[in-house]
């Protein structure tokens, strides 16, 4: 998770985080559970209700007056019309069986500015009405993911209705966007054709004020005080998948490395992009200069060598020619050289300041991505010099470690939501071998809220990284 958000930091200047949990049978296997099964009772037959002593008497067990009515045989207060109850039917356990349920994990999946849509308006998450991510997949990965064998109608329609979706053939933002993230190699028509998008959306409460029909709105905030999360697939026209309740951040992050005026804010590797680009330019000359300073173009005396003589006289390193030069005349009057220039100067300054300038703008110390450091021999020396480059990465690093922090309690989170009573874990031992560890989760689950530590240090040993 930390170098997919570092990525995102670098190139997008925005990362949203989404996590939920995934049952997938295929992936996690199954659980063998125990399911009561439940039948209708009589949990208490007809009889009579006493109001003054509050004993129930069962139908044939009342005493009789000398009139003939009935009464209540503790009190021998009259029963009436009112007092009499009828069978009373309940729901309770009257076998159990046993299920496989599919098993589930707990996914984060992360996004850049490609698939993350928020309004550009917003400083931050908490102040966005809606958010949208947006990907591209292929139309079975939707029919799979939103089938119910349990309900084979429903199923049918999401089916027939993904075969007939278009993938946005119409000229829309969204289709560009879609062949920009395609992979250049392959046949891109091909894969257009057989992606859809696929849109999951946010909505806070105050997006249905939107709406003018008082009698929705209504109903829509009764339905979803908290919010609503929907799905729809296909590009023009998409179909609905499905909808629920749920808060914006019960499961979104939002990570930035900086702060700024609205909400797509700039990248890490932004600055460095001038840089680069004067680089490339600056690579070329210098090896263009190397190659024609180190190899001189060579001037013939077309009187004197022939053409076919001259690609005969090809020459190579460590042979010879005998030549003999006509008259008087001296080998400079057959053959001159012309000597190239070697790169510029200013060339290579650039060169010589292009690392340390990039490392600069962007924060990419050496000390930080492992690299040698001469004047530096031990470890406490070492872990001072780290310190001090995380002081010129401190932005970003900061809002990595914020943002890992509220992914992690997310994850946690959605375990306690999701998970059965009873879960199982393989993990390592001390010794390497594996072993099987039972997790018992209270009926009453409560949440977990995660912060990072405030120290700006790298853990360097062993020791500190497992702390």
């Amino acid at each position: 998770l930390l170098l997919g958000i570092f990525y995102f930091f670098f190139t997008d200047g925005i990362c949203l985080a989404y996590t939920r949990y995934v049952k997938d049978a295929n992936k996690y296997g199954v659980t063998e559970i125990t399911v009561p099964v439940m039948g209708s009772v009589v949990t208490q037959p007809a009889g009579y209700k006493c109001f003054g002593c509050e004993n129930f008497t069962p139908a044939g067990n009342t005493m009789r007056e000398e009139s003939g009515a009935i009464t209540c045989p503790e009190c021998q207060q009259p029963f009436h019309a009112e007092n009499f109850m009828s069978d009373q039917i309940g729901e309770v356990q009257i076998d159990e069986r046993k299920e496989e349920v599919a098993n589930g994990r707990e996914i984060t999946d992360l996004y850049g500015a490609l698939e993350s849509f928020l309004p550009w308006w917003a400083k931050d998450l908490e102040h966005s009405q809606y958010c949208k991510i947006i990907t591209d997949v292929t139309r079975e990965e939707v029919i799979a993911a939103f089938s119910n064998p349990k309900n084979e109608e429903r199923t049918e329609r999401i089916e027939v209705e993904l075969r007939n979706v278009g993938s946005g053939d119409g000229k829309t933002p969204e289709l560009y966007r879609r062949r920009a993230r395609t992979p250049l190699h392959g046949d891109i028509g091909n894969a257009d054709r057989n992606l859809i998008p696929y849109a999951r959306w946010w909505f806070r409460p105050q997006c249905f004020y939107r709406i003018q029909d008082k009698v929705k709105r209504t109903a829509l905030l009764k339905k979803f005080p908290s919010g609503v999360f929907f799905q729809l697939a296909g590009g023009d026209e998409p179909i609905f998948l499905d909808a629920m309740g749920e808060r914006m951040e019960a499961r979104l992050v939002l990570m930035r490395p900086f702060k700024g005026d609205g909400m797509y804010t700039p990248a890490i590797g932004q600055n460095g992009v001038t840089v680069a680009l004067a680089s490339e330019d600056a690579y070329n000359m210098a090896l263009e200069g190397m190659l024609f300073s180190a190899f001189g173009q060579g001037l013939l005396n077309g009187r004197i060598v022939s053409k076919e003589g001259a690609e005969s006289m090809r020459m190579e390193p460590g042979t010879f020619k005998i030549v003999y030069p006509p008259g008087d005349m001296k080998m400079n009057d057959i053959f001159a050289e012309i000597k190239s220039q070697d790169v510029g100067q200013s060339i290579q300054n650039f060169l010589g300041m292009m690392e340390p300038m990039l490392q600069f703008l962007m924060g990419l110390e050496r000390v930080l991505q492992g690299g040698p450091i001469t004047n530096v021999r031990t470890a406490s020396g070492q872990s001072q010099a780290r310190s001090q480059a995380l002081q010129r990465q401190a932005p970003a690093y900061g809002a990595a470690k914020n943002g890992l922090a509220a992914i992690q309690e997310r994850i946690v989170n959605e375990f306690l939501r999701n998970r059965p009573p009873e879960t199982f874990f393989e993990v390592v031992t001390d010794s390497g071998d594996y072993e099987q560890r039972k997790i018992q989760l209270n009926p009453e689950r409560g949440r977990v809220v995660a912060y990072p530590e405030v120290s700006e240090s790298i853990p360097q040993t062993w020791a500190q990284k497992s702390d």
